[in-house]
């Protein structure tokens, strides 16, 4: 979870690419201190319109970011993402941690919608007869139902939000 970076003489600095000599001739007991740096990962989010990064550190516990995206008729279910040839699902601001050990790997988390349902209700409008509910979702491209109700001196003319007007 962790990446060598060098060895200094003492454990408080780290100056890349600084080597250490041992020169010939050297006597006595010497010791060297390891550095590393924490391994991260960068998430990328991900919609058909849109896409963003989050960085994490592997041993990091932290939220993801609130997805600020909306889509008409639609509502955001969750992420969706492959890691290590695994499909797993987070929650929007799901706290994660330790997702993948190798350093700094993108992970693309897809964002997954699902429809909005409504019912459609059917009003005789002082006709006779019953119809049942239709529960449609908003990606649903169904006809309404064909009218059966009844209304003596009328023509059924079609459907309309309004009890008043075509």
């Amino acid at each position: 979870w962790y990446t060598f970076l060098g060895w200094t003489e003492d454990d408080e600095t780290w100056i890349p690419s600084t080597p250490i000599t041992i020169t010939e001739w050297t006597m006595g007991d010497k010791e060297y201190f390891a550095h590393y740096s924490e391994n991260g990962y960068t998430i990328k989010f991900k919609d058909w319109e849109q896409e963003w990064t989050q960085n994490f550190n592997y041993t990091e516990k932290k939220k993801l970011e609130k997805n600020p995206l909306t889509k008409e008729g639609y509502e955001f279910s969750w992420w969706i993402a492959d890691i290590n040839d695994t499909t797993v699902y987070f929650e929007d601001e799901q706290e994660v941690e330790k997702l993948v050990e190798e350093d700094w790997v993108v992970l693309t988390f897809t964002a997954q919608w699902n429809a909005n349902t409504y019912t459609i209700s059917y009003d005789n409008n002082g006709g006779s007869g019953e119809m049942a509910d239709q529960i449609r979702s908003y990606d649903d491209n169904q006809p309404l139902q064909k009218n059966s109700f009844e209304r003596a001196w009328y023509t059924f003319l079609g459907w309309n939000t309004n009890s008043w007007s075509l």
